[in-house]
């Protein structure tokens, strides 16, 4: 456990050597990098959400609260030594725009904005934004990489997307394919719960409600001596 001051605590990263960890603390919109050992005390890195850092831990992308319009939020980026005060912002628009996520490279970076009307996951190029690509189609949001790079993971409120992802000759998308159904909290009607994916984009982590008193828990049927049984039947 991390933190103790019974706070609402959410939308943890990890930083990419696995030793270091991102959360922000609503309803500040603070983001505090914990180190898990304990052997640094917790470092406020400001106002700012959903930490994202580059993979060579260089930089850290995030959304900044634009509280003053509203609920609404841009993407900024800032050093790793910095605080998110300093960053700079690389997308700002009346929509919401959130959830950066840098490709394995540096090359692109992935996000969601509902600038449509609806939340879409959208691809740029970095640090340039000379190009960009909507990649989800029907709505999406939570991109994630696979750690090579060829691979883009997204959301919807009731299943998990795949978009993979060719820069050999320039960069081209495929269509987006729908890996399987996914649980959820159905916690708002707006926001999709996130989820996480191993490196490889073998095995996904997500919440599920828990089951309650009138509903039936899963069981398991252990049958013994089954060989025997279906030889009898021969």
């Amino acid at each position: 456990q991390l933190t103790f001051d019974g706070k609402a605590w959410g939308m943890g990263m990890w930083h990419p050597d696995g030793e270091r960890f991102f959360a922000y603390v609503e309803p500040d919109y603070e983001t505090v990098l914990f180190t898990l050992d304990g052997s640094q005390p917790p470092r406020s890195l400001g106002s700012g959400i959903m930490a994202h850092v580059s993979a060579d831990g260089r930089e850290i992308f995030y959304s900044m609260p634009q509280l003053d319009r509203g609920f609404d939020f841009d993407l900024y980026v800032c050093d790793f030594d910095q605080t998110m005060d300093e960053g700079r912002a690389l997308v700002s628009t009346p929509s919401i725009e959130w959830a950066p996520a840098p490709s394995p490279d540096g090359k692109y970076l992935a996000y969601t904005s509902d600038e449509s009307g609806r939340q879409e996951v959208y691809l740029t190029t970095y640090p340039d934004f000379t190009a960009r690509w909507q990649v989800s189609r029907g709505g999406g949001s939570w991109s994630r990489w696979r750690a090579d790079g060829r691979e883009l993971f997204y959301t919807t409120h009731d299943a998990i997307y795949s978009v993979s992802i060719d820069d050999g000759q320039g960069l081209s998308l495929g269509r987006p394919e729908k890996l399987f159904d996914r649980p959820t909290t159905n916690w708002s009607p707006v926001w999709a719960d996130g989820y996480a994916v191993t490196g490889d984009g073998e095995r996904f982590l997500m919440l599920r409600n828990p089951i309650t008193d009138d509903q039936e828990p899963p069981t398991i049927a252990v049958v013994q001596n089954w060989y025997g049984e279906f030889a009898s039947q021969e």
